[in-house]
């Protein structure tokens, strides 16, 4: 069966497919971002990328943004414009946390409510930071408070709750902790560190949460491997805590000697590590051993300080930086390579520009061109040359814009 090739009127050839020969492309604010400080990035169930600014909420479908902010003159507004993190609920609805609060945005992204937190006086508009937001494996939705504790959400038709969920630590239940970060577990729960405590877990089908293992850690970031491990940063120090056998490994990142501001379990089942200053450094879980071996060329990067990372549906990478923007890695882009007539000319000719295509044989397409005749593509050798006519027949100036071949492999073209 044949291949179907697309017709691209008034195009280079082939140009315009490929936009961009290097696999790293960039957007920013000359293309709608509304900051170039990146703080997270979500893909919600509809496809759309979400970029949270130190200035704004943005939403991209692929082409262009929109851009959400505050409106102090509205109570349907964003809460704050400094976005800390994102994530959609069972319910479709999205959770916006912010530097002054936590904000859900209906499925239709028109209406939005202020999460409440729940006092023993009433319920007040959550007024104070919130840095993260997870589900667990139920789809329960829990924000990081910091000093105001693990938050879960009472998410219903008409209102959204967050219950401060008391720590069981020495036969005690603490109602005033910290909490530095936050992960899902990989089955159900939720894990956090505790300032000046140690590591906790809350655990969904029992409704506890409690201190799971002692210790003074001081960590910026955490995520779960699908095996159930958890690891997190320690003072320059990576730590993995075994969940079966609950014990600890460390993994000394001193020598990079910059600050990791994000971790992230890739498809390629290594702990991505976000740094501030570094760019990504890779750990395989493996071997426990580091790198900068990420798949692509850091130095064509924007930024090295990289706040947050996405891998989407389809597999492309995305990558938040603090002044640089997004940086965007298509591994698809490098499927593709641009073929010229006349491959060490820089002048634009008719040549350059393809009305359309015909598939000769596995090896060979016909190609006709805005005023240059019909030309002869051979995919193997990758030559294109200009068909020969008969003096009678002469085509080589014509604009060739349809073209056919019948059984025997006699080609007909339409040319005017």
């Amino acid at each position: 069966m044949k291949n179907i090739y697309l017709t691209l009127f008034g195009f280079f050839l082939f140009i315009h497919v490929v936009w961009c020969q290097s696999s790293i492309a960039y957007l920013g604010i000359n293309q709608g971002l509304s900051n170039d400080l990146v703080t997270t990035i979500f893909q919600d169930r509809d496809g759309f990328i979400w970029f949270g600014t130190s200035n704004g909420l943005n939403r991209y479908d692929g082409y262009e943004f929109k851009v959400f902010k505050n409106d102090p003159l509205s109570k349907n507004t964003l809460s704050d414009n400094r976005i800390t993190a994102i994530t959609e609920s069972k319910f479709a609805n999205l959770y916006v946390a912010t530097k002054s609060g936590l904000v859900v945005i209906d499925p239709n992204r028109t209406n939005y409510q202020q999460v409440l937190l729940q006092l023993p006086d009433g319920n007040t508009p959550i007024n104070f930071a919130v840095h993260q937001v997870e589900q667990d494996g139920r789809g329960q939705v829990f924000a990081q408070g910091g000093a105001k504790g693990l938050l879960k959400i009472q998410e219903t038709k008409d209102y959204n709750i967050a219950q401060l969920i008391p720590l069981k630590y020495d036969g005690q239940s603490l109602s005033n902790y910290r909490v530095n970060t936050i992960c899902k577990a990989a089955g159900v729960g939720i894990w956090a560190i505790i300032e000046n405590l140690g590591l906790a877990y809350y655990d969904s089908e029992k409704d506890t949460f409690s201190l799971t293992e002692k210790g003074n850690f001081q960590s910026a970031a955490m995520v779960a491997d699908p095996t159930g491990n958890i690891w997190f940063s320690n003072r320059g120090q990576i730590v993995c805590y075994n969940t079966n056998a609950r014990s600890f490994t460390y993994y000394n990142f001193g020598p990079y000697r910059k600050p990791i501001v994000n971790l992230y379990y890739g498809k390629d089942k290594k702990l991505w590590i976000c740094t501030d200053g570094m760019g990504i450094q890779k750990l395989d879980i493996n071997t426990g051993k580091f790198g900068d071996q990420v798949g692509f060329d850091q130095q064509q990067l924007t930024s090295k300080s990289i706040f947050a990372v996405l891998e989407d549906k389809d597999n492309r990478i995305w990558i938040g930086t603090l002044r640089g923007g997004i940086n965007i890695i298509d591994p698809l882009r490098r499927r593709f390579k641009t073929s010229k007539i006349n491959p060490n000319s820089r002048l634009v000719n008719t040549s350059d520009f393809t009305l359309s295509f015909e598939e000769a044989d596995q090896n060979h397409i016909w190609i006709g061109t805005d005023g240059d005749g019909l030309y002869k593509w051979n995919k193997t050798r990758g030559v294109i040359e200009n068909y020969p006519f008969s003096s009678n027949l002469d085509l080589r100036h014509t604009f060739v814009t349809a073209l056919v071949q019948d059984r025997v492999g006699s080609t007909l073209d339409r040319n005017l």
